[in-house]
C-alpha cells in the first residue's frame, strides 16, 4: 500500500481522536496496550491501515468499547460481508 493513500474504513479513526480526547490516553499509550508500534498506531488514525482482527478486539477492549470492532469497515464493506452472510444462508 502506498503512503499517503487512504484505505476504506469506516468512523473508528473518528471514534479513536475522540476516545484520545475525552480520556486523555495518548496514541502512544494505547499503541502500547494493544501491541503495536506508535507509527503503526498514527497509521490506523489518519485511514493510512487498517489493524488485524486480533488489534481491533483489543483497541475494542481497551477503550471499554468506545471504538467497537465493526467501526473499522466502511459501509460498503458492511454491505459486502452481509451480501456473502445472506449468500451462505441461501438453500
Amino acid at each position: 500500500m502506498t503512503m499517503g493513500r487512504h484505505v476504506s474504513v469506516g468512523q473508528a479513526p473518528d471514534l479513536l481522536t475522540e476516545y484520545f480526547g475525552l480520556t486523555g490516553v495518548s496514541h502512544a499509550d494505547l499503541a502500547r496496550a494493544v501491541g503495536v508500534s506508535n507509527p503503526t498506531m498514527t497509521n490506523y488514525l489518519g485511514g493510512h491501515r487498517k489493524p488485524r482482527d486480533l488489534i481491533r478486539r483489543k483497541i475494542a477492549a481497551a477503550t471499554r468499547g468506545h471504538v467497537p470492532v465493526p467501526s473499522w469497515e466502511s459501509p460498503e464493506d458492511l454491505a459486502q460481508i452481509r451480501a456473502v452472510k445472506r449468500l451462505r444462508k441461501a438453500p
